[in-house]
């Protein structure tokens, strides 16, 4: 389940999060998320796990909101 640069910003797109609240949830730098960009690497497991968290809490909101 490894994720790179573009699909990992492809899933916030589709969840409509944006990268700078991923950035400051998990307190990264500007050259955290640019060496995610710049690297060949996968974004790392933590990054993923936020993503993840994140749009499973927004799928419950929206369950609440419909009921």
């Amino acid at each position: 389940n490894l994720t790179n640069y573009d699909d990992f910003l492809a899933k916030l797109e589709e969840n409509y999060i944006d990268i700078s609240a991923v950035q400051e949830a998990l307190g990264l730098s500007d050259d955290d998320i640019k060496s995610w960009e710049e690297s060949d690497e996968p974004v790392p497991e933590y990054a993923l796990e936020f993503l993840n968290a994140e749009i499973e809490k927004r799928g419950a909101d929206q369950l609440e909101t419909e009921e």
